[in-house]
């Protein structure tokens, strides 16, 4: 009867010891993997959070249209800030209307200045925004 006990006692532990290395291992989805709980426009972006349909940890699709960019980042207007995921290889446009699909990571007040940061991160670019200017011609012959 002992043996038992000590035999099903170590079998538990061994399970718990095995299935607590596969959680602290296991890699977190991606944004990019993972359905949007939400698809907002970078300036509405700020009324969603006030009535809490945007909740930190979300995966938001966000569009706007970019004011500053960086290596691994850019700035929506509307006080959006998307940091790029480390996997994504791909060079992110300098301007015009751009979706992105990030994680929020909740929102920064600067007390000086008083703008409004809402913060992404882990962000991949989905696609350029279709636009009526793209149909112009650029001749001046």
């Amino acid at each position: 009867m002992k043996k038992k006990v000590l035999l099903i006692g170590s079998l538990v532990i061994v399970a718990g010891v095995l299935y607590g290395l596969s959680e602290f291992f296991r890699t977190n989805e991606k944004a990019i993997d993972q359905k949007a709980d939400v698809q907002i426009s970078a300036l509405s972006l700020g009324g969603a959070v006030g009535e809490g349909r945007i909740a930190v940890g979300d995966v938001v699709e966000v569009q706007g249209t970019i004011i500053s960019a960086e290596e691994r980042s850019a700035e929506l207007m509307g006080g959006v800030l998307i940091t790029k995921d480390e996997t994504d290889m791909e060079s992110w446009p300098n301007q015009g209307d751009h979706r992105f699909k990030a994680l929020f990571n909740g929102v920064e007040v600067d007390d000086f200045f008083g703008d409004t940061l809402y913060r992404f991160s882990g962000g991949f670019l989905l696609e350029p925004l279709e636009s009526e200017d793209l149909e112009q011609s650029n001749s001046e012959e």
